[in-house]
């Protein structure tokens, strides 16, 4: 699995568009990708189909130790999504370890055959859960405005 992290501190660059299409695009090469969006307004779960609210596991349960397959949300063939919402925004005071920063890196390789790739959105803050993205990262992509 090949994990593609989207990242840029600045807000309104388009980092949530980019990860949906990319991960579309590659669903419909016929790649298995899941979407882990590790943005507290949820834009790229929203545009996914996801409703943010119902979710009844969300990646801050993920950090919080539970089992990551509880979070996964089927979206369609070869496309699931694992959202955030708004309950992370409580994330960097909960987790202040130097090690949370490494808690998605290891959650993300126990479902390593059950994607291609993995396509993660951040938000427009460099704290602990983008350093997370960042840390679990094979590729980076930093979007800009021309």
């Amino acid at each position: 699995m090949r994990t593609i992290v989207i990242a840029n501190s600045k807000g309104g660059v388009g980092k949530s568009t980019t990860v949906y299409a990319i991960a579309a695009g590659l669903q419909r090469m016929g790649k298995r990708v899941l979407i882990c969006d590790c943005d507290p307004q949820g834009n790229t779960s929203d545009t996914a189909g996801v409703d943010v609210l119902s979710a009844r596991y969300t990646l801050l349960e993920v950090f919080g130790g539970e089992d990551i397959q509880k979070a996964i949300i089927p979206v369609k063939e070869g496309l699931d999504v694992i959202t955030a919402g708004l309950s992370m925004v409580s994330a960097d005071r909960r987790f202040t370890d130097f090690a949370d920063v490494f808690r998605l890196k290891k959650a993300l390789d126990t479902i390593r055959g059950q994607y291609d790739y993995t396509v993660i959105d951040t938000s427009p803050f460099l704290g602990m859960l983008a350093t997370s993205a960042l840390i679990a990262a094979d590729y980076c992509i930093i979007p800009l405005t021309a």
